[in-house]
């Protein structure tokens, strides 16, 4: 049997999976994709995306039923490839969910954070930011942002560590140009280095499809609604899937993105992170299940008509 075209497929897939009204149609979807020889994947986020929507439970029976039709099992990133949790309904799966959607809101406002800690923000822009996490850096000690105090940053960043339930970290008195790295070595050694680049590469990714994006500002200074939030919220979670894609692209051919997405990725200035590492010809977006099919197909016949090594 030939190898199997293995596709990170876009949460919103299997919703639609979900949510199409004649079951027959999105059982022969799956078919169809069998017939292309298709594996799909199953991540950990994507499973936490699909259990986070508790209003969907109606619907998950019949994504369940379309999922188990694939011919191959999934290449799977998870610590288990199975789904059967999405048959849960009633106040377990809303538990579920709201632990998901609270914790998902969590992540957004740290990912925030991150983004702004990294940007060359304008003199008023820098001041506001500074001014919303005063609270939070001098729970921990941290000075004033405002104010150079390197050895009172370097204590407070040992309380946040143990705070955090890190204590294995050997730090100076005061972190500097000539021993950071060695701090840096400390840290990879205790993720793991193949984790730590390819969280480095996530971060890339992300400010790749962040650059003109002024939400994460918005959420730090509380100035965010709930749906600009939210759908900030998204925009990042995708950022993770690309990265997951990127880290496993020997083993997953196409990554399905939405057209939002898409879109940010072609019209990126300067060039999207997954056009420099030459993978925009494996991204593709698709609206409805009818196009998810079209789009796979074309790309399986692009793949095939490539010379083999």
């Amino acid at each position: 049997m030939d190898k199997p075209v293995t596709i990170y497929f876009d949460t919103n897939f299997f919703v639609a999976l979900g949510r199409e009204r004649k079951e027959s149609d999105a059982l022969q979807a799956i078919d169809d994709l069998n017939d292309l020889n298709v594996r799909y994947v199953v991540s950990d986020l994507l499973k936490q995306e699909l259990l986070a929507g508790d209003n969907r439970t109606g619907n998950d029976a019949q994504l369940v039923k379309c999922v188990n039709r694939f011919k191959h099992p999934p290449y799977c990133i998870a610590i288990s490839p199975e789904l059967e949790a999405l048959s849960h309904s009633g106040d377990e799966r809303k538990l579920a969910a709201d632990i998901i959607q609270n914790m998902q809101m969590m992540v957004t406002y740290a990912e925030s954070l991150s983004i702004m800690a990294g940007q060359n923000l304008p003199p008023e822009k820098r001041a506001k930011v500074n001014e919303a996490i005063k609270p939070v850096l001098e729970s921990f000690g941290f000075p004033d942002p405002d104010v150079q105090d390197i050895r009172q940053s370097t204590a407070a960043v040992g309380r946040m560590l143990k705070t955090f339930g890190v204590d294995c970290i050997d730090l100076p008195e005061e972190i500097t140009p000539d021993n950071v790295e060695g701090i840096l070595d400390q840290f990879k050694d205790l993720i793991g280095r193949d984790q730590f680049e390819q969280q480095l590469e996530g971060d890339r990714i992300r400010n790749s499809s962040t650059k003109n994006d002024d939400r994460a500002y918005q959420v730090v200074i509380n100035t965010a609604d709930a749906d600009a939030a939210w759908k900030l919220g998204g925009l990042l979670r995708d950022t993770e899937h690309i990265n997951i894609f990127v880290t496993h692209q020997h083993e997953i051919d196409f990554l399905q993105v939405d057209k939002t997405h898409h879109n940010i990725i072609y019209n990126a200035k300067p060039r999207h992170r997954i056009l420099e590492l030459g993978l925009g010809d494996r991204v593709f977006f698709a609206t409805n299940l009818k196009m998810v099919v079209d789009k796979v197909r074309v790309l399986c016949e692009h793949q095939k008509s490539k010379p083999q090594n």
